[in-house]
């Protein structure tokens, strides 16, 4: 950039060369280093033997930063303050306690550091900093520096340099160097127009400076845009100039975070890190960070890898995947034995079984590599790095130049990584390390480029003599910065180290000073390149819009302010009133960026918003769809937003012969808009498989456990001809448990082993009351079925039904848990377990609604059983026996007169049948998987009823307030 610059400014040169303190001591270094074997490491590399420093200091002595060894970013901070001592020519002896706020402290760092310099010694390391060591003993030695006494050196002013730094650099110049002076103040005297503005946060800033950019003729290789805060504005420069097609270049490079192969590398780290959870990779398939055929030719997309690895119900846990994708597909595979199978769906399912196949060819060679990573619980390091390295190269996604420059970067680093000597620590602290590591890596930097807007920060701003240039990041909490304290090294004893060994240590309270001197300097040159028929703006983010706070702008800005206005009598508050109306905002003034910052100024500035809604309506029909849902729902006219569809007998089930379910009967009644949803538009909730570390089954799952247990023991015991009692079946009882428990573990996969022993005692607690109720309600009563199917699909009773008059029928479905017979006489016994507590049973009513119809449609199933199979008897109860500790083996038996069932299905065949379905009480939403659709379901109640009561005479409405009225 200094050589174009010296061109394009009109004076021509040669043999202007342009060197950096490490390439000057690479050139004198290089030939002895490699003479003595001594290998360099890069940055990553010697921030993993600081990490391995740490590790030795803090496993085998007492060590003062032992406390806060897993903090986050404490070997990084570790890294900084030894990189300062070593290049303020400290060793690790050099480090005495007088000068430490505690002796402790003083030996805890000395010894870290003693290790970092072992490690060195021992591997034949060297970092930068021995490197530059190295070639500043060798010049002292004689050597001959890499250009000859007649060359004539020139230094920027403004270059920041170490106090060993400026010792080699002068034995390398041979004292025969001038510098460049900087004058600070320059721009104070310029003539360069110069303006503020305020943006309305951060992101607007880039948008700002886009667009200002596209109103001018002169194109994007004029400006230049500068950032006073890398982490905030890096990324949004890169997002938005991305999303919106601008070219840019970038002299700090980008995060490899942001690219393909760095979102494989940081997913492939946490789902190694953590638990081999399959969301972690399908997250990535459906991201694009991963190609799963890279350089082959195959008709399974990653999208639908990423839907069988969800399908399979994988979880987490690297022994699960073959054999939960082998288990689908041998589902998938009994599917196709469907002679009723339509072509479309036997299709579909042929397509999931040839993605099941390739999802297995993805994974396996994933499980391979990582094998020896998921034994133990301490990995080493440098084998991570190696797979890592392996994933990126081989699976990860590859769009753009970007994107290749950081897969090679990536595969570099850790490929250095793993040459390393070997260290072992926890899987989760070495995925962090190895991520925090791609997080820090930066690639594709570059100069300025044709055609392209240069990104730079301020210390690089305005040595490319652009004449136009957009500074962002002026509020007060950035700029000049806060003094912070090195956490490792405080100030106070960089300050006596100064003192005592007479070395230049640097300051950290120092740093608002240093920044605002670096500012002014590139105020000088930014004005200097404005001058030539340019411009400089200066801009500060008002607000922060995540916090809804306001900022405020820097010191600086005030004063550039009074510069503008000649004077020193501006305030703060003139400063304000200048850019009030001076902003950059979502609104655009001039040019727009994208269709919707269109929209925006249409709505602002010219038609309102009437014309407005009625463009996006025709433009998005969605959208117009939205609106008029919320007016209707608003209203009282009942509507298909209300869930309000035309009557048709395929919703009758009286009329279609659809087989029912007491369970979807019961979600009908409390409920018909979910009904509707689940059964109607057969919309389907995501099954989500969450790794809680304190829970390994839901109620629900730990409900089917305890079901299945109870099943094989009382079969068992029955077949014996024994009654279950707690002093002869509690040892077998719990034995049946931990089969049972074993075959879920493999269906279910735990978080850890203690989730799952919680809940074995859980369900042994659940076995010992049943066993207690056993004992003293059943003396007289032996159980005889378990688990008795009826209707469709059932070889005990195929077929069922219930007359509901009229010539109409209802046909039924069903597993009843358990039926006992009298010893006396036959009289029968019908129970449902329940895992959980009987809150929602207790009080009156037999049939609530219709919202508790099991029990009936159970007795009555029975009923029909005894009659088909020539038993004699009836019904005495039908109920809920709570079999957990929480029900402490309660049992609620309830039966209804006759006809009333019949009334509670005819009610609910009617709701359906008039194509009304409207939301159900509020208190049917807690538990509800379709709530998130629903929005506000206080306000969602709300509505139901102001309709209802509107429309008392719809045929829906009349049937559900009937319905209402039942006990």
């Amino acid at each position: 950039q200094l050589g174009d610059r010296i061109a394009q400014d009109g004076t021509p040169w040669i043999n202007l060369r342009v060197e950096t303190i490490r390439t000057l001591a690479d050139a004198v270094a290089s030939f002895e280093l490699v003479r003595e074997r001594t290998t360099v490491l890069s940055r990553a590399q010697a921030l993993a033997l600081v990490e391995r420093a740490c590790d030795h200091a803090f496993r085998e002595k007492q060590s003062y930063f032992e406390a806060i060894a897993s903090r986050p970013g404490l070997h990084r901070a570790m890294q900084r303050s030894i990189d300062d001592l070593r290049n303020a020519g400290l060793r690790a002896e050099d480090l005495q306690s007088a000068a430490f706020e505690s002796t402790e402290k003083a030996s805890g760092l000395r010894l870290i550091f003693e290790e970092y310099e072992g490690l060195l010694r021992d591997g034949g390391f060297i970092d930068r900093t021995g490197v530059l060591s190295v070639a500043t003993r060798m010049l002292k030695d004689g050597a001959r520096p890499p250009y000859g006494p007649g060359s004539i050196w020139i230094i920027a002013g403004d270059t920041d340099l170490t106090s060993s730094e400026e010792a080699f650099l002068a034995l390398v110049t041979g004292g025969n160097a001038f510098v460049l002076t900087v004058d600070d103040d320059a721009w104070r005297s310029s003539d360069a127009p110069i303006r503020i503005v305020r943006g309305v946060g951060e992101e607007n800033e880039i948008r700002g400076v886009f667009r200002s950019i596209l109103e001018r003729p002169d194109g994007f290789d004029q400006c230049e845009l500068v950032y006073s805060e890398r982490n905030g504005y890096l990324p949004l420069s890169y997002e938005l100039s991305a999303e919106y097609s601008v070219a840019a270049t970038f002299a700090e490079g980008l995060s490899a975070s942001y690219t393909r192969p760095g979102a494989a590398a940081l997913g492939f780290l946490a789902w190694v890190g953590g638990a081999f959870e399959a969301a972690e990779i399908e997250t990535l398939l459906r991201a694009g960070a991963v190609d799963p055929w890279r350089g082959e030719e195959r008709g399974v997309s990653a999208l639908a890898i990423a839907r069988a690895l969800r399908n399979a119900r994988i979880g987490w846990g690297r022994q699960r995947y073959i054999s939960r994708l082998e288990a689908w597909s041998a589902a998938r595979r009994l599917l196709l034995k469907d002679t009723d199978l339509s072509d479309a769906r036997r299709n579909a399912v042929e397509r999931d079984l040839e993605t099941s196949s390739a999802a297995i060819a993805f994974i396996e060679p994933l499980l391979t590599m990582t094998a020896g990573l998921a034994e133990g619980t301490m990995v080493k390091i440098e084998s991570l790095a190696e797979a890592t390295a392996f994933f990126v190269r081989e699976k990860s996604a590859i769009r753009n130049e970007i994107d290749a420059m950081a897969e090679r970067a990536i595969v570099r680093m850790l490929t250095e990584l793993s040459s390393l000597p070997v260290a072992e620590v926890s899987r989760r602290e070495a995925s962090a390390r190895l991520s925090d590591a791609v997080i820090e890596l930066f690639v594709a930097a570059s100069n300025p480029r044709p055609g392209h807007l240069h990104v730079v920060p301020v210390r690089l701003g305005g040595w490319s003599g652009r004449p136009f240039l957009f500074t962002v990041g002026l509020d007060d909490s950035r700029h000049p910065g806060g003094s912070g304290q090195d956490p490792v090294l405080l100030d106070a004893e960089r300050d006596a180290l100064n003192k005592v060994r007479g070395r230049n240590l640097p300051m950290m309270s120092d740093r608002p000073v240093r920044n605002a001197a670096e500012f002014h300097r590139f105020l000088s040159r930014a004005c200097e390149s404005a001058e030539k028929g340019g411009a400089l703006t200066l801009s500060y983010s008002s607000h922060n819009l995540h916090e809804e706070r306001e900022r405020f702008p820097s010191s600086t800005l005030l004063e550039v302010a009074r510069k503008i206005h000649g004077g020193h009598e501006v305030l703060y508050e003139d400063l304000l009133r200048d850019v009030a109306t001076d902003r950059w905002s979502f609104v655009p003034k001039g040019s727009a960026l994208s269709g919707s910052e269109w929209w925006l100024a249409r709505v602002f500035e010219e038609s309102g918003r009437g014309r407005l809604i009625r463009d996006i309506e025709r433009s998005y029909p969605w959208l117009s769809d939205g609106w008029e849902a919320k007016a209707a729902r608003g209203g009282n006219h009942l509507t298909r937003w209300d869930g309000v569809i035309t009557p048709s007998a395929a919703l009758d089930p009286r009329l279609s012969g659809t087989v029912v379910s007491a369970s979807r009967l019961e979600k009908l009644a409390g409920c018909p808009y979910r009904y509707f949803l689940e059964n109607v538009l057969r919309i389907q909730p995501i099954e989500e498989m969450d790794r809680d570390p304190s829970r390994w089954l839901s109620p629900a799952d730990f409900g089917s456990l305890l079901h299945e247990t109870l099943e094989i023991f009382m079969k068992e015991t029955c077949a014996r001809g024994e009654k279950p009692s707690p002093q002869n079946h509690a040892h077998r009882i719990n034995r049946v448990a931990d089969d049972a428990i074993e075959r879920w573990v493999a269906e279910v996969p735990p978080p850890n082993r203690p989730s799952v022993e919680r809940q074995r005692q859980e369900l042994y607690e659940a076995c010992e009351v049943f066993l207690r109720t056993e004992d003293l309600e059943c003396s007289s009563i032996t159980a005889k079925y378990f688990e008795v199917g009826f209707g469709k699909g059932s070889d005990v009773l195929p077929s069922f039904a219930i007359d509901l008059g009229g010539g109409q029928s209802l046909q039924l479905r069903g597993r009843i848990d358990r039926v006992d017979l009298d010893d006396l006489e036959p009289l029968w016994d019908v129970w449902d377990y329940k895992s959980g507590s009987r809150y929602k049973f207790a009080g009156g009513g037999r049939l609530r609604k219709g919202t508790r119809i099991q029990h009936a449609i159970y007795a009555r199933a029975i009923e029909a059983l005894l009659a088909a199979k020539g038993l004699e008897g009836r019904v005495r109860r039908s109920g809920y026996y709570f079999t957990s500790r929480k029900g402490d083996g309660h049992r609620i038996d309830i039966l209804s007169e006759r006809g009333e069932l019949e009334r509670v299905l005819t009610l609910l065949c009617d709701v359906v049948a008039s194509g009304t379905f409207l939301h159900g009480p509020e208190n049917e939403c807690k538990f509800c998987d379709y709530r998130v659709i629903c929005g506000d379901v206080k306000e969602a109640e709300e509505g139901s009823a102001r309709k209802i009561e509107a429309n008392p005479d719809a045929d829906g409405v009349r049937a559900w307030l009937e319905l209402q009225g039942i006990e």
